[in-house]
C-alpha cells in the first residue's frame, strides 16, 4: 500500500521491459494536455483520464 514503494516497483519493471526487450513496442502514444489556472487536476502516469478528481475554481 506504500505508494513510493509501488512507484519504485513499477519504475523497475518498466526499465527491465525496455532493457531486456521483453516486448516489441509498435506504437508509443504521447498525450498532450492543456490546462487553465483555475483547473485543479493532475494527469495520471497510466494515461487514464479520471476527471472526477478534477475541480474548477472561480477566478
Amino acid at each position: 500500500m506504500d505508494q513510493a514503494k509501488r512507484r519504485k516497483v513499477y519504475s523497475d519493471l518498466a526499465r527491465a521491459m525496455i532493457e531486456d526487450a521483453t516486448w516489441v513496442f509498435l506504437m508509443q502514444q504521447v498525450d498532450i494536455y492543456a490546462t487553465r489556472e483555475r483547473l485543479t487536476w493532475t494527469p495520471r502516469a497510466d494515461q487514464w483520464l479520471h476527471f472526477h478528481q478534477a475541480s474548477l475554481g472561480v477566478h
